[in-house]
């Protein structure tokens, strides 16, 4: 019944990122950029914003702009990729648990999106 359970769990998380996979290729073909729903209603970055520019920068090793864009992106990726072998090689369903952790990962986007707002220059928003 676990072993069933946990299938159930990868399948769901595996059909989430070829969503978002399609997702992307759909609006790169057209040509769709720079949605940002809380930007277009406050006018400011979400914590968010930044971080697919900041992870291209990073690819074509431009580190200082990648980190003008988001500062998040490198310990975001190493996270994920974390979680990605975690729950890959684990037999428990819980990757991602804690009160704790969760405060934490939240404590540095609030840091990260307040530094971008208040010293980072509005070309990189």
């Amino acid at each position: 019944m676990k072993f069933k359970r946990l299938f159930i769990y990868r399948i769901h998380f595996f059909t989430i990122i070829i969503l978002q996979v399609f997702l992307v290729i759909i609006l790169e073909i057209l040509n769709v950029t720079g949605i940002c729903i809380f930007k277009i209603i406050t006018g400011y970055p979400c914590p968010f914003c930044g971080l697919t520019r900041s992870f291209e920068a990073l690819m074509r090793g431009e580190l200082e702009t990648s980190f003008y864009y988001s500062f998040i992106t490198t310990p975001l990726l190493v996270m994920f990729a974390t979680i990605l072998v975690y729950f890959m090689s684990s037999d428990k369903i819980q990757v991602f648990s804690g009160k704790r952790k969760i405060i934490v990962l939240l404590i540095v986007i609030l840091i990260q999106w307040l530094t971008k707002l208040l010293f980072i220059d509005k070309y990189y928003w």
